[in-house]
């Protein structure tokens, strides 16, 4: 399947990867949906706005995008962001 440019259509998200998450826990107030680029988890006293939105096709100002992006998501939730974690997934070449 070839797919377009951009962002991964809703249809094929929904097929392939929503209806694949596995178990609900009820910890998860928010998670995994079209149109959020967060998640809310409820942690009791206090809840944790979380957001790994992937960076793809930059060249420049990768480490920029991936703060200020991140940032903007967990803003959206009406809170002010204080941590950043990232994840490096590197290529393997043969």
């Amino acid at each position: 399947m070839k797919l377009p440019f951009g962002k991964v259509p809703i249809e094929i998200l929904a097929e392939v990867i929503f209806k694949n998450l596995g178990f609900k826990r009820e910890e998860v107030v928010i998670g995994p949906s079209a149109g959020f680029d967060g998640a809310v988890i409820d942690l009791g006293e206090k809840s944790l706005v979380a957001s790994m939105d992937p960076i793809t096709g930059a060249i420049e100002r990768i480490g920029w995008l991936a703060v200020n992006i991140n940032a903007n998501d967990v803003a959206t939730f009406g809170v002010e962001p204080a941590f950043f974690s990232f994840m490096h997934i590197a290529s393997r070449k043969r």
